[in-house]
């Protein structure tokens, strides 16, 4: 992972992203801190049309996290929340996201708001 990668290419990443029609940008604040620091974000998009799938229209949920000290609070609920009714908004019948197989909570989380598998990306070093 590149973690150098913000630094570097963040800035223009989102500021792309927050002029992007078809993208959504969600920035989650403590109740009681709405001008604080930030506790949560999901980034979401429409994506592209697929000619092999062409009666689906896909909202990716392309990346989502909620700070370790503000999790089981309801944030990423919340989240995923709005993100299912801007998706329903922008015409997506689908939506799709992807974890790590490593990432037990993250996979937890999605299946327990609906999602299920479908496809499996298998990986090999060269």
């Amino acid at each position: 992972m590149d973690t150098d990668w913000p630094t570097r290419e963040g800035s223009n990443y989102y500021t792309a992203l927050v002029e992007d029609s078809r993208s959504l940008c969600l920035l989650a604040y403590p109740a009681q801190d709405l001008k604080g620091t930030v506790v949560g974000h999901l980034v979401g998009r429409i994506s592209r049309p697929n000619p092999l799938r062409p009666g689906a229209v896909v909202a990716v949920l392309e990346s989502m996290r909620v700070s370790p000290d503000h999790r089981r609070r309801g944030i990423g609920t919340l989240l995923m929340g709005h993100f299912r009714g801007w998706a329903r908004s922008e015409g997506a019948n689908e939506a799709s996201v992807t974890a790590y197989s490593a990432n037990a909570s993250a996979i937890s989380f999605y299946c327990h708001h609906g999602f299920v598998p479908f496809e499996l990306t298998l990986h090999q070093r060269l």
